[in-house]
């Protein structure tokens, strides 16, 4: 069976077939528990989860689609189970936990079997306990997604499959994260070490006086790392994500896994609703396949043994109704103390027969007839229960009609003798009713927990993007829409109700002329409240973004003393911020003149005292104001 693709087991496991679900959950619980560790950070909370998340996909197996992942789907229960855990326990997770021995297990160990390069070996290793520092940051939703793509090898089709978006969504969602988190890392990691090796960034950092790590930490590190070779090649060599992906699995606690499978086939359902034929389910106690353990007959005989507990509860039931109504029973309705039975609920006035009476009627004939047989007595009716929303007792009405013929008689005139007796029964004893417990219909209670299909969004100063807000639950959720980091970040609608199993589009807007002036990346957050959870969407826009452009540049000799003038056009897409013209001298010497902004999009600038006249390496170097440059040669000017 180990050699069955998850498909085949999967239906195998829907027809009722245990070993099927079995080996499923060998094939999955490592990777899953592994994963619910380090986004909890609680051994005892990630058993619980693990365990949780295989009940669920047991109890649940039906509802998966022939041919559909089953990796997928157990991933986006565990993932789904995790995030509720977390968002209900709003605690501070500590980076590692205990084992069974109370030591202490390291997220950050790296698995140096994974690389086939001792280098890269090597260097994961020594950043590995900055990457997990930096993840710990991230928000679970991140990290979650993260480490079901480097980690537990989802590709970004199953990674759709559960966020439960297109496939094109989940590729471009995917990639968006990962080079945002690798950014981020990275940008962590030389705010951390970078320092020790560029005294520019060690002073840039110390001037602004920065001592932890925030979202103007970053963009000032960038900035740095943009303009200096020796960082940026240091940042290109991290792999962060690298490193990530060679974490080592954290392992169960021993005998938890085996502990767990008894567990869930002890409580084995059968075969899944619209998983199997209706004969493989006969007796009650779903399909044993041949062989099966004693969990497995356990059971089915649990499904056996409820079977009878129903048949035999229905058995009690018709007799408890049966006594009620039979007079002779010492728990009937209502019943004299003759045996008549005596109608509870019904109204004198509405035309029914009178529950007080009795009538017997004997007629004697005195006839010189043979004589006639004994009297017989003959039931006018039989007892009948009544129906209804009076639930009377059944009537009984008895005629004994016994005829006595006397053997003597006169030839005289035949007297017809009859009597009526109406006796009337008096009770002595009236039981009253009892009514039976009215069953409470059981509410399943129903907690929407909402989803967004993005975590990140780029929008460009001016334009807009939507993302999805999802409900998944069988009930309807409302939400409210809130966002933070300055006034030209919006989102509309500010909030509505999403009904059961549908989703709400978020509109989120970049107002350009709300933002501040610098060039650069700005940051903001559009949060999503529902009424059991929130998550928040990370969105940046960027001011400018591009470096300056040097539409023409000239220069000509002084023609009265030694010199040199320069006149450059330059444009930019926000502001400039310098312009600077470097040449090599005749002799070797190396020169610059700051050309100054004098109108518009011109800047010029002299040099005295320098011949330029046969000079070489002119250029011209134009900066803007988030010290994005651009550099351009032009010909000597004589």
């Amino acid at each position: 069976m180990d050699q069955l693709a998850d498909t085949s087991l999967v239906e195998l496991a829907k027809a009722g077939d245990q070993h099927a679900f079995a080996e499923l959950y060998n094939r999955y619980f490592d990777p899953v528990y592994d994963f619910v560790s380090r986004m909890t950070r609680n051994r005892d909370e990630a058993a619980d989860i693990a365990q949780d998340t295989f009940l669920k996909a047991m109890n649940a197996l039906g509802g998966l689609q022939k041919g559909a992942s089953f990796k997928s789907w157990i991933f986006a229960i565990a993932r789904n189970t995790a995030l509720n855990r977390l968002e209900k326990a709003s605690r501070i997770r500590p980076p590692t936990f205990e084992d069974n021995e109370g030591n202490e297990v390291s997220f950050d160990v790296v698995d140096t079997d994974r690389f086939s390069n001792p280098e890269e070996a090597a260097q994961a290793g020594a950043i590995a306990s900055l990457v997990w520092e930096a993840a710990t940051g991230l928000d679970p939703r991140q990290l979650s997604l993260l480490d079901l793509h480097l980690r537990q090898g989802l590709d970004s089709g199953e990674i759709a499959d559960v966020l439960g978006v297109t496939k094109n969504n989940g590729y471009v969602m995917l990639n968006r994260l990962k080079k945002a988190v690798e950014e981020a890392i990275g940008a962590f990691i030389m705010f951390k070490t970078g320092r020790q090796y560029c005294e520019s960034l060690d002073a840039a950092l110390s001037k602004a006086d920065i001592r932890g790590m925030s979202p103007e930490t970053r963009k000032l590190v960038e900035r740095h790392v943009a303009q200096c070779p020796g960082c940026e090649e240091r940042k290109r060599k991290l792999a962060p994500l690298a490193a990530f992906a060679a974490f080592g699995a954290i392992g169960s606690p021993v005998g938890a896994k085996a502990h767990m499978l008894e567990g869930l086939m002890e409580q084995w359902p059968g075969p899944a609703a619209g998983g199997g034929s209706a004969a493989s389910g006969a007796g009650g106690g779903g399909t044993t396949p041949r062989g099966g353990s004693a969990a497995a007959g356990g059971a089915g005989g649990a499904g056996r043994s409820f079977l009878k507990a129903g048949s035999v509860l229905a058995v009690l039931a018709v007799s408890l109704v049966v006594l009620l109504l039979v007079p002779q029973s010492p728990i009937a309705l209502t019943r004299n103390d003759s045996g008549a039975v005596k109608h509870a609920d019904t109204d004198p006035g509405d035309g029914g027969v009178s529950p007080t009476t009795a009538t017997a009627t004997a007629t004697a004939t005195p006839t010189t007839a043979a004589a006639s047989p004994p009297p017989t007595e003959t039931p006018a009716s039989s007892p009948t229960p009544a129906t209804g929303a009076g639930n009377t007792g059944p009537t009984a009405t008895h005629t004994p009609s016994p005829a006595a013929t006397p053997t003597k008689a006169p030839n005289t005139a035949t007297p017809t003798a009859t009597r009526t007796s109406t006796p009337t029964a008096t009770p002595t004893k009236t039981s009253t009713p009892t009514p039976s417990p009215t069953a409470t219909p059981t509410t399943v209670p129903c907690n929407p927990v909402l989803n967004g299909s993005v975590f990140a969004l780029e929008i460009a100063p001016g334009g807009f993007a939507t993302f999805a807000v999802t409900n998944p639950e069988p009930c309807g959720a409302s939400f409210s829409v809130g966002t933070a980091g300055g006034l030209w970040l919006s989102a509309s609608p500010a909030g509505g109700t999403i009904p059961a199993g549908s989703e709400a589009l978020v509109t989120v807007s970049v107002n350009a002329a709300l933002l501040p002036a610098p060039e650069g990346d700005y940051f903001g957050t559009v949060t999503v409240f529902g009424s059991n959870n929130s998550f928040s969407v990370q969105v940046t826009t960027t001011r400018g973004g591009q470096p300056p452009r040097v539409q023409s540049i000239t220069g000509q000799c002084l023609l009265t003393a030694l010199g040199a003038s320069f006149t450059a056009t330059i444009t930019d897409d926000v502001a400039m911020g310098s312009a600077t013209v470097y040449f090599t001298a005749s002799g070797g010497a190396a020169h610059q003149v700051a050309l100054a902004n004098t109108s518009a999009n011109t800047w010029s600038g002299t040099i005295t005292g320098v011949s330029a006249r046969n000079g070489s390496n002119f250029r011209v170097v134009a900066i803007d104001a988030s010290n994005k440059q651009t550099t351009q040669a032009f010909a000597a000017p004589c």
